[in-house]
């Protein structure tokens, strides 16, 4: 998923690049960085030694130097190995020192309609980092200013921290939800912010993000945590290109604001149109409405039979929700990313293809 620290997904492949080792050494020394919650699964095998310390330790070997870990979100696939948007996945990292190479053992959440694809923090293990994106793909769910309090909250009672992914913030329309994890109060001692030009600005093969780590997040001796980020990214990151870094400054400018703004509201149009043909079909529907994404609830029926279904009733390409793992099985995703004509010719067609007598029993 996106740049900064969504882009670069941990330490460089090979093995023999002075790159890597100066990255190990630094690992030794001060333990994993907070960017490498998203590094590849050859990462994970370089990971430094694992103590039973603080929960804020920075001698810990897990992402965000963890004494003993679980990562509860919207996993990115490169850190659980999962796409499991509905249910919040949880990784459990054992071993002792000096082993350079945990065991990884995922559990998951549930996180669904019955939740309001929000975790129950209350039955929630601790977790060294918590990783939440809101907007949420492919599910358009958005937690509300009051549910991420409780998350802030509980992440700074359980010496976590918050990585917040924040690439669908300019869909936002609902007053109460929150554009930035920051608005939440007690979020600058636990949080770390990422976000993406891919939604803003249509960047998605570019690529150009940030990430915001504030001064007041330190680990368990004072230190700083941004002071580390910076260490590691300095040591394995050049810096995004001149090119990239002058589009980004175009979109920042009146005009390009002013043109991804008539850009989000004709997505979110689009998004509205979807969300409505579903709900005049008779379907339970999620999202649409603080994100470009529509999760369609089939009610338990298998997703690929109604992709199947559609694309040769319809000719209508939508996304079975057993794609993003098995806590998407029953759901179909519907995209805003598309021409109006298209989406106009495609509820025509879902009209046509999903009416209530047409959808196939269970």
């Amino acid at each position: 998923m996106c740049g900064g620290l969504k882009t670069d997904s941990g330490l460089p492949d090979s093995p023999n690049t002075r790159s890597t080792e100066l990255a190990r050494e630094l690992a030794r020394d001060r333990t994993r960085s907070p960017r490498d919650h998203q590094s590849s699964p050859r990462d994970h095998q370089r990971s430094p030694e694992i103590t039973r310390d603080h929960p804020r330790s920075r001698d810990s070997g897990l992402p965000f130097s963890r004494s003993r870990g679980h990562a509860v979100g919207r996993a990115p696939p490169c850190a659980l190995h999962t796409r499991t948007p509905c249910v919040h996945a949880v990784l459990r990292v054992r071993g002792t020192r000096p082993s350079l190479t945990p065991s990884v053992a995922p559990c998951r959440r549930p996180c669904n309609p019955s939740n309001n694809f929000f975790p129950d923090l209350s039955s929630t293990p601790r977790a060294d980092v918590v990783y939440f994106c809101s907007p949420n793909n492919p599910t358009g769910a958005a937690a509300s200013r009051e549910q991420l309090q409780q998350l802030v909250d509980w992440c700074n009672k359980q010496g976590s921290i918050l990585v917040f992914d924040a690439a669908y913030a300019p869909f936002i329309r609902s007053a109460d939800v929150p554009k930035s994890i920051f608005e939440i109060e007690g979020a600058r001692t636990c949080a770390i912010e990422v976000n993406s030009f891919s939604k803003y600005a249509g960047f998605t093969g570019v690529r150009l993000g940030w990430t915001v780590v504030p001064k007041e997040l330190v680990w368990a001796d004072g230190s700083s945590v941004a002071a580390d980020f910076n260490r590691i990214m300095c040591t394995v990151f050049n810096g995004a290109s001149n090119v990239v870094q002058s589009g980004a400054m175009a979109c920042l400018d009146k005009d390009g604001l002013a043109e991804i703004q008539v850009l989000i509201d004709y997505y979110m149009e689009n998004a509205a149109m979807l969300r409505q043909t579903m709900l005049d079909i008779g379907l339970k529907v999620h999202g649409g409405t603080d994100a470009p994404y529509v999760f369609v609830d089939l009610e338990g029926k298998p997703s690929w039979d109604m992709f199947s279904k559609i694309l040769e009733e319809a000719q209508v390409v939508t996304i079975p929700g057993a794609g993003f793992g098995p806590g998407g099985e029953g759901f179909l995703r519907l995209s805003a990313f598309a021409p109006r004509e298209a989406c106009e010719e495609a509820c025509t067609r879902l009209r046509t293809a999903m009416k209530p007598d047409a959808v196939p029993a269970a």
